[in-house]
């Protein structure tokens, strides 16, 4: 490791007139000519803090066994592979430098923020870390990383990683359960402490699976300012006791060259989901007002400050698993969940969003279905879900009439099929 930094040192001038080029760096950087005064300043200030950056790594020199071993292995894998084109020095502690082909970049901040939430995910956090670890951008990264007072391994874990990349990984340790008080984790933890122009996002039983996806996603909105949103496709994996299956979401292959998605419609296809997405973090920035701070909230406060755009390419694996959180509720908590997350909603961006009216519409409506099994007044309750249905705007008032016919025969045909068995 210090042959590495007196190796880049030495060489740093002589790789800078070898092998310019012409290739502009991105908008947060600064590049730095051979003959400039700047240049050879920030040449003294990285040299002066050399040592720092050896006694950040003192610790993992000095253990022995096998954690030692394992630190080593990550490091191997990630940190500054010499045959590579790219090569981030993630130790520095003021900066990080980026070597592209000989040219040197000095940047302050990151430009991409990574969020994650990890809870009792000790057999699948590795995998998350790695997808995120093997990202090959030309822009420095911050990956922050909440785990809520997990009773498994998973903490230990994300503290071995971090360890290994201390400038990178940004950890918050929780010792009780937060989620179990209410407490909604990305808008009081995780976004007020995220840096980068861009936010993305990954729980931890999830994984990303392309390691140019940040890459591509931040350079499509540097070149598209009108857009506040991009994913891409992904595949899911169901974990059984026994077996694994594994399938693409249905609807994505219809837009080989990827599809545009306005406010407006955005919750009719919903091609969007968490573990692909990366949006302009200034789109953000009230989002502490809300009690509920889901992804749908997410989506609400960043598509109404502009456009969505879909890439036809596959970014990462969604895990579905029996511990995971929408695994627990039952059919009926998840809809009255929807109906207090559009109660909230309704209010700020009902009238711009057509899709989002429709979608309370179609839960609500499912919810009054399920209650009406055990209503003891069951006209009463009946004539409710008529009027709800039939009272929505002019522009919905066709599919509500849609899904309280649909739904009214659902009912007729399981109670007929019930009443004579």
């Amino acid at each position: 490791m210090i042959f590495f930094y007196i190796y880049t040192l030495h060489n740093l001038r002589s790789n800078c007139i070898k092998h310019m080029n012409t290739q502009k760096p991105c908008k947060n950087t600064k590049q730095f000519d051979e003959g400039s005064n700047i240049f050879d300043e920030r040449i003294k200030i990285f040299d002066k803090r050399r040592k720092r950056c050896f006694r950040a790594y003192k610790p993992a020199m000095k253990d022995t066994g096998r954690k030692l071993q394992s630190r080593r292995k990550i490091l191997k894998k990630y940190v500054n592979n010499a045959g590579s084109k790219v090569m981030v020095v993630k130790t520095v502690t003021f900066c990080h430098i980026l070597r592209k082909h000989g040219k040197i970049f000095f940047m302050d901040t990151p430009l991409v923020s990574i969020c994650t939430i990890a809870y009792n995910h000790a057999p699948f956090i590795r995998q998350c870390m790695d997808g995120v670890l093997m990202q090959k951008t030309s822009f420095p990264v911050e990956f922050l990383i909440h785990d809520d007072a997990s009773a498994d391994e998973t903490a230990d874990m994300i503290r071995e990683y971090e360890t290994c990349f201390p400038d990178v990984i940004k950890a918050i340790y929780q010792t009780e359960n937060q989620f179990s008080k209410g407490a909604q984790i990305w808008a009081k933890y995780l976004f007020p402490k995220a840096r980068g122009k861009y936010i993305a996002l990954c729980d931890g039983d999830d994984y990303w699976t392309d390691p140019l996806k940040l890459q591509k996603q931040v350079d499509f909105l540097e070149t598209h300012p009108d857009y506040a949103m991009c994913g891409g496709k992904y595949r899911t994996t169901i974990m059984g006791q026994n077996e694994i299956h594994e399938y693409e979401r249905k609807g994505t292959d219809k837009y080989p060259n990827g599809r545009t998605v306005t406010f407006d419609d955005f919750f009719d296809s919903y091609l969007f989901y968490t573990l692909t997405v990366c949006f302009r973090r200034e789109y953000i920035c009230n989002i502490q007002k809300y009690k509920v701070c889901i992804d749908d909230t997410v989506y609400c406060a960043v598509m109404d400050k502009g456009k969505g755009f879909l890439f036809p390419d596959y970014f990462a694996m969604y895990r579905l698993h029996p511990g995971g959180v929408n695994a627990k509720k039952t059919r009926r908590e998840r809809l009255q969940f929807s109906e207090d997350f559009h109660k909230e909603m309704l209010p700020d961006f009902g009238s711009k969003s057509k899709s989002l009216r429709k979608r309370n519409i179609r839960d609500v409506i499912d919810l009054r279905f399920i209650d009406l099994r055990e209503s003891k007044h069951f006209f009463r309750d009946y004539l409710k879900i008529v009027h709800f249905a039939l009272s929505g705007k002019s522009d919905t008032f066709l599919y509500g009439l849609g899904q309280l016919i649909e739904k009214t025969g659902r009912y007729t045909s399981a109670r007929v099929k019930k009443f004579f068995r």
